[in-house]
């Protein structure tokens, strides 16, 4: 099966708006009432679907490295004023 952006025509950093206008644009042009290939809709349709998966995995990663950050930060931050406050 071919990439899910190669086949909307799309870099892997796209956001949803560019997944959303490529995925439109192309099952406009191959869409079977429009004298497109039943296929070739199918598998638009399936690209589609993966491309907007792997960016919202990708924001769940975003989202969870940042917390795991924040919460180091913070634990870091503590330690500091706890050892400024003992001295």
């Amino acid at each position: 099966m071919l990439d899910c952006y190669q086949t909307l025509g799309i870099e892997p950093s796209a956001d949803l708006a560019q997944i959303k206008k490529a995925y439109r644009g192309l099952l406009f042009k191959h869409h079977p009432d429009k004298g497109g290939d039943h296929y070739d809709c199918l598998r638009i349709n399936q690209a589609y679907k993966q491309a907007c998966q792997r960016l919202e995995q990708n924001q769940e990663q975003r989202s969870f490295f940042v917390a795991t950050g924040l919460l180091i930060l913070g634990g870091l931050v503590f330690l500091w004023l706890s050892d400024s406050q003992s001295e």
